[in-house]
């Protein structure tokens, strides 16, 4: 499972939303938190720099991005699921 923790108001969080779009299909399960809408989550997950990406499996925390736009190999690899 992947979790973005973004803000609409934040420029990299739209960028990285929308890169994460096509790549939505090959992926287990994705889900968006709005940090405005869902603070309690945000607080509860530790998070402080947006965009996150979280990366879950089997509900522990496997690896955690911060800002700015997917590297290659994490692309790489997200899209080889796909």
């Amino acid at each position: 499972m992947l979790v973005l923790f973004w803000r609409p108001g934040c420029q990299p969080c739209r960028e990285l939303r929308a890169e994460l779009t096509p790549l939505e299909a090959g992926v287990a399960e994705m889900l968006a938190v709005d940090a405005d809408e869902e603070p309690d989550a945000v607080r509860r997950h530790g998070v402080t720099t947006f965009p996150t990406l979280v990366f879950y499996k089997r509900g522990r925390e496997l690896h955690r991005l911060r800002g700015g736009s997917l590297p290659a190999s994490t692309r790489a690899l997200l899209a080889a699921g796909s």
